[in-house]
């Protein structure tokens, strides 16, 4: 079991706040992993060519993982950029997630993705 949780439940945010998260990894032998990358990144989708920044980046080696145990629940925590934006357009689309890469023997990957929204909330006025 892979869990990533953020600190909002809504997973709202606007430009400039600290977001939060923990992520934990449980019930998967920890003695085949050889480490897991967390981050924080924007990508795009839709027309023309897809891509992506990260903006945070944590890499805690396989041999940690396993001195820490599987119920050990990790932290991440950064101040989110001014822009890119979430952005739903018909021809592209900007996304932000946290992102868990597990890497495993054999050259083989796991990611798992926990999306969120960047932007400023709508006005009333």
């Amino acid at each position: 079991m892979i869990s990533i949780q953020l600190d909002r439940e809504e997973g709202v945010y606007s430009p400039g706040d600290l977001l939060e998260c923990n992520w934990r990894i449980g019930r998967i032998g920890l003695d085949g992993i050889q480490s897991v990358e967390a981050s924080v990144l924007w990508y795009t989708e839709g027309k023309g060519d897809e891509d992506f920044s990260v903006h945070h980046f944590v890499r805690v080696s396989g041999e940690q993982l396993r001195k820490l145990g599987d119920s050990y629940q990790h932290s991440l925590v950064t101040a989110l950029p001014m822009s890119p934006l979430t952005y739903d357009g018909q021809l592209l689309r900007i996304r932000w997630c946290v992102r868990l890469r597990i890497f495993l023997p054999n050259e083989n990957d796991t990611v798992w993705q926990q999306p969120f929204f960047l932007g400023y909330a709508d006005s009333d006025a």
